[in-house]
């Protein structure tokens, strides 16, 4: 009988196989046409008396959405997005988008570019540059990358993963290209040293931040009996490789929570494949400490984050074969999405730029893998109160309306170049 970690190995080849057969069909309908120039009915449709911002990438992002949400709503910009039809999640988007495009292969993808008009800037995303870097040299308007993360800083280069070592060039060729560059964590900027990147295209560093809308205010006092945790976005199963998944393998983490009974929720992204869900699922049949959740759409995630006492950000690099590159920079979303929903943080001593933001804007506790085996002594030493009026006051200069001005002045100055 298959093990079961052969069973979700092979479901995750199987899913990745449809997806290069799709391609690889779906291509043939559309190089010729390519070819021939043929066009495509309604593409160059925009709004002709607002600045038309396209944005385009390979898969849904969040932080995207959440940026075409705040330039609807301050500014006189008309958003598109240009996605792969097998990439977008609905969870990953909301309403504000002016229009959504599917393009279904590279081919496709360079007949839609080519033929939009009235194109103000294009806004490429990663975190894969693969699509982004196609549609730069597609379009005469002026292109802007999107980095939150940077396969460069992953591990030492060149990598020995083949996938990622077909991926890099699209990305050097995005960071060093680009007429603009915009930057959610640090990594571009380690990313220029090691392409060797000279000079460095204009760029803006713009974090995250909180989406107005997805503010809570409440406080939950911890039950000594009763404390609880969240956590919400990637997790993986055993069966995943350590090297690039290990942060991510919560087995251990769970044994520690559960013995402190400490009740541990889980929030998997949408993106979350079903054989790392299932996994977990079977763990939490006979650990009342291990929840596990629906994954949630990101318009209410700060809300369902908001029944628990504290969120976390476990990651240490010991459980990864990541570089200390990948942890010292990074950023992620789920950090702000615990501001948001009001609750303080215990965030990993390792990703030190998270921690640095954590310190910041007081929103929780820095720790030590050494301190997960105490977590419930430490909550008993917090003043939970005075910790959460302290990141509510300071999460005010973290609200997506009052940056996002930041982000049109650059626009504006990349597109008088």
């Amino acid at each position: 009988m298959l093990s079961h970690k052969l069973i979700a190995l092979l479901k995750i080849y199987l899913t990745k196989i449809r997806l290069l057969i799709y391609s690889i069909i779906s291509s043939f309908f559309d190089l010729i046409p390519m070819m021939l120039h043929w066009p495509l009915k309604n593409i160059s449709e925009a709004c002709k008396n607002k600045k038309n911002i396209v944005f385009v990438g390979g898969t849904s992002s969040v932080r995207i959405s959440r940026i075409a949400k705040w330039l609807n709503k301050s500014s006189d910009y008309y958003t598109i997005l240009l996605c792969h039809q097998k990439g977008f999640m609905e969870e990953f988007s909301n309403q504000y988008w002016g229009k959504i495009i599917f393009f279904r292969n590279k081919y496709h993808l360079i007949r839609i570019v080519k033929q939009l008009k009235n194109v103000y800037l294009m806004h490429g995303f990663a975190t894969k540059s693969y699509y982004p870097d196609i549609a730069r040299k597609c379009n005469a308007a002026k292109f802007i990358m999107d980095f939150q993360d940077v396969y460069a800083c992953y591990y030492e280069l060149p990598p020995k993963l083949r996938w990622l070592k077909i991926e890099l060039p699209y990305e050097k060729n995005c960071l060093e290209k680009s007429d603009g560059i915009i930057a959610h964590s640090l990594e571009p900027l380690v990313a220029y040293n090691k392409y060797n990147i000279r000079p460095h295209p204009d760029n803006i560093f713009f974090p995250l931040y909180c989406d107005d809308d997805c503010i809570v205010d409440k406080v939950n006092n911890p039950d000594p009996e009763n404390i609880s945790f969240v956590y919400a976005g990637q997790i993986s199963g055993s069966h995943r490789g350590r090297v690039f998944r290990g942060s991510t393998q919560f087995h251990t983490l769970i044994d520690t929570l559960s013995n402190q009974k400490i009740h541990f929720h889980i929030y998997p992204s949408p993106a979350v494949h079903s054989t790392d869900i299932d996994e977990y699922q079977q763990i939490s049949v006979n650990n009342p400490y291990l929840h596990i959740h629906p994954s949630v759409v990101a318009e209410e995630i700060s809300l369902e984050l908001s029944k628990y006492n504290f969120g976390i950000i476990p990651f240490f690099l010991k459980d990864t074969g990541q570089s200390k590159d990948k942890y010292k920079y990074a950023t992620s979303l789920k950090l702000f999405n615990y501001i948001e929903a009001g609750i303080p943080v215990f965030v990993s001593e390792d990703v030190f730029y998270q921690s640095w933001l954590l310190k910041r804007y007081n929103a929780g506790i820095i720790i030590k893998e050494e301190d997960l085996k105490c977590l419930d002594k430490l909550i008993m030493s917090l003043n939970y109160e005075e910790t959460v009026k302290a990141l509510k006051k300071s999460r005010q200069n973290l609200l997506l309306s009052k940056q996002i001005s930041r982000l049109t002045d650059f626009y504006s100055k990349i597109a008088k170049k």
